[in-house]
């Protein structure tokens, strides 16, 4: 049986708004045994949005639509669906917002419209999603599916590892997808005894990158940080320039981190440093804010004046001006404390797009620390001159 997501909005098409409903459904679906075969984006305009809803109706058994369910004037969804079924549809409550979602069925075609806000999207999927996809007579995949993170290692050899266990297991489905620092790997068998076949390949690729892989429910690093940090009775603290204040964002974000987390201190300017870290003005003149010497001083003010148990500082050229040929754009130099360990100092090469240099300073930062606290191997950090 074929399921299809078609995401509605003018400001899709138009770049306005980056469409995350589609890949929270598609994941969701995954996880639940369900192939998406289709994806599209269609425009608010009645005629071509009508076009586009038959030509979808006509493939697939069950269709799922996001947007334009909402009070204004350019929510137009329900006016375009109504001709496309015989029956009213069945008016499902939004927990999160006034807009109902709607759900349409027609002998084994169904469709649900879901609300384009994002929250509200996700609330009304987990509540009305399985229980309408219960109702159409589909066939469930089989197969079993586990995720794998990894930080630090790159592309090319852990695909060549993947390749050798594909040949040694047919029927083993493997995804690789890169990320800033991190890389995620999906494993996929069928059968009667893929769990069991699946929890022996995993042991093969914990085998052989045991220092390299973490476990996090969604994916994330900072969120796998967390959780190590809420078991343990350290205290962390951040010193920021280049990520200004990202570093604390992403921890901040996360429920109970007040349990560990002090505070960061974000300081762009020289003189900030000087001021918020005591960093020696006759210091920064010679070594420059993008040093060693620099982030030690913040190290070591953090750990010992404002008492962190565990510090992350990065000071670094994020671009696209400032770099010089010693340290070229994407220089960061970082500092990172652990208990019971001398700090840590070094250069990471991040890449050369402002944006990406922050999420993969924050990335690599917060894995090399995880793995230090967790399996005491400590950073592995560039040297001068990066090239």
């Amino acid at each position: 049986m074929h399921i299809a997501i078609v995401t509605i909005g003018t400001e899709l098409l138009r770049g306005l708004t980056v469409d995350t409903n589609s890949a929270f459904l598609g994941s969701f679906l995954n996880q639940q045994g369900y192939e998406v075969f289709l994806r599209l984006s269609l425009p608010d305009r009645p005629q071509a949005a009508s076009f586009g809803l038959k030509e979808v109706l006509a493939e697939a058994d069950f269709v799922i639509t996001t947007g334009g369910l909402g009070p204004t004037l350019d929510d137009r969804t329900e006016k375009l669906l109504s001709p496309l079924f015989s029956k009213e549809p069945e008016r499902l409550p939004n927990p999160l917002g006034q807009a109902p979602a709607l759900f349409y069925r027609e002998k084994n075609k169904a469709l649900l419209a879901l609300p384009g806000v994002p929250a509200e999207m996700r609330a009304c999927s987990r509540q009305f999603l399985l229980p309408s996809l219960a109702k159409i007579p589909m066939q469930k995949r089989s197969f079993i599916l586990e995720n794998i993170y990894l930080g630090e290692k790159g592309e090319k050899e852990v695909d060549a590892f993947l390749r050798q266990l594909q040949a040694n297991h047919p029927g083993l489905d493997v995804g690789i997808y890169p990320g800033w620092g991190l890389l995620h790997v999906t494993l996929a068998l069928a059968g009667e005894q893929a769990r069991s076949c699946l929890c022996a390949i995993k042991e093969e690729l914990f085998t052989r990158f045991s220092a390299y892989i973490y476990e996090a429910a969604n994916g994330s690093i900072a969120e796998a940080l967390h959780t190590y940090l809420l078991t343990q009775n350290y205290k962390l603290g951040f010193g920021e320039s280049c990520t200004g204040g990202a570093l604390a964002s992403r921890i901040a974000a996360l429920s109970g981190a007040s349990q560990y987390f002090l505070g960061s201190l974000v300081t762009y300017s020289n003189r900030y440093k000087e001021l918020c870290f005591g960093v020696d003005s006759t210091l920064l003149a010679r070594y420059g804010a993008v040093s060693l010497e620099t982030v030690r001083a913040m190290t070591e003010h953090l750990l010992y004046q404002l008492e962190a148990d565990c510090v992350v500082c990065v000071s670094g050229i994020a671009g696209p001006s400032g770099g010089s040929q010693e340290k070229p754009v994407g220089t960061v130099a970082v500092g990172i404390a652990v208990p019971g360990e001398e700090p840590s100092y070094g250069y990471l090469a991040a890449p050369k797009e402002r944006a990406s240099c922050i999420d993969y300073t924050c990335n690599m930062t917060y894995f090399y620390l995880w793995r230090w606290l967790k399996h005491k191997i400590p950073p592995k950090f560039h040297d001068l001159p990066i090239t």
